[in-house]
């Protein structure tokens, strides 16, 4: 047994016609859905342009899309989120590093057996979340954050590349003192090193960075 329509439904589809002309078309519905699409596209992109640190949250939430399309659109784009690294840099450091690459470029043959290491300090406070902080950009700008992060910590790791070996991590107990790092030297590193081929251990030159404990004149010796 078929539904017989009601009255108002022919009424409407009259009106439609005598404002409209025929009736809305597939092909009109899916040349709104693709005008609406452009519309979302451009005010999601404009909005990245303005802050290219706001959230895809932020962005779902003010044109009123969801947040897997937000990504989707941003990635279509070529937009991805760069953390910055947190580091302090000083005045001098940029002379500083500039010769140093000048140098290296005359010293090629010095890369493989250069031990480049660092140390990174983790909180539980959370006053670096490095996870929320993000800058939206087609290629990574290597932004950074100034901040006195070693002031404050409650663990520090240290880690090491040397040509195309990574050595560590290692769990610096306590503070970083100058203690510390010079047992560190002495005891942990040598165990680090020992899948280093002995050619390059004898022929290494081991990078500090600008961390007051290594430059005490125990460390250096």
């Amino acid at each position: 047994m078929c539904r017989i329509p009601d009255r108002r439904v022919f009424y409407k589809v009259f009106n439609t016609l005598r404002e409209c002309g025929p009736l809305p078309s597939a092909h009109a519905s899916s040349e709104r859905a693709r005008n609406q699409n452009m519309e979302e596209q451009e005010n999601i992109l404009d909005m990245v342009q303005r802050s290219q640190t706001t959230s895809t949250r932020r962005l779902s939430a003010r044109i009123g899309v969801s947040r897997t399309r937000v990504w989707q659109i941003l990635h279509e784009d070529g937009l991805y989120p760069f953390h910055p690294q947190h580091m302090k840099i000083y005045t001098q450091d940029s002379v500083m590093r500039l010769e140093f690459c000048h140098w290296l470029r005359t010293n090629r043959q010095l890369l493989p057996l250069i031990l480049f290491t660092d140390e990174a300090t983790f909180t539980l406070n959370g006053i670096n979340n490095t996870r929320n902080l993000h800058r939206w950009s087609h290629e990574n700008l290597h932004s950074r954050v100034e901040t006195n992060f070693q002031c404050r910590f409650s663990i520090n790791v240290w880690c090491g590349i040397i040509d195309d070996m990574l050595i560590g991590p290692v769990i610096l107990d306590d503070r970083m003192t100058t203690q510390n790092y010079l047992d560190f030297l002495q005891n942990d590193l040598p165990k680090q090193l020992d899948d280093v081929p002995l050619a390059t251990r004898i022929a290494m030159h081991f990078q500090h960075d600008g961390a007051p404990s290594h430059y005490t004149r125990h460390v250096m010796q």
